[in-house]
């Protein structure tokens, strides 16, 4: 079992806006399996993008599901329309607008 299949497991449908390749310094695009930290109200939460609707690449925008694992926020707190940045390390890769939340258990 991988640390993303414990439980409990916030699930996030969001639409994300992937930042330029000059901002980011490259080409490569966000899809399924990629894994980063959700930067919200200040904090950095582990997640991964589970489904995506194709390879969303830099300065283009797409709507994906996030697993996050069992260290999130308040579920009251991320909601729909709460916005949040994707990192990769201290790299903004992205920006989302949540469009759902859900919690996953075994």
């Amino acid at each position: 079992m991988t640390e993303f299949e414990k439980s409990p497991t916030l699930v996030i449908k969001a639409t994300i806006c992937m930042r330029s390749s000059e901002e980011i310094g490259q080409d490569k695009g966000i899809m399924e399996g990629f894994s980063s930290s959700i930067y919200f109200s200040g904090n950095h939460y582990p997640a991964r993008v589970v489904t995506c609707e194709s390879v969303i690449m830099p300065s283009h925008k797409g709507q994906v599901t996030l697993f996050m694992l069992d260290s999130f926020p308040e579920r009251s707190d991320i909601c729909a329309g709460a916005t949040f940045e994707l990192k990769n390390g201290s790299l903004t890769v992205a920006e989302g607008s949540v469009l759902s939340v859900s919690e996953q258990t075994d």
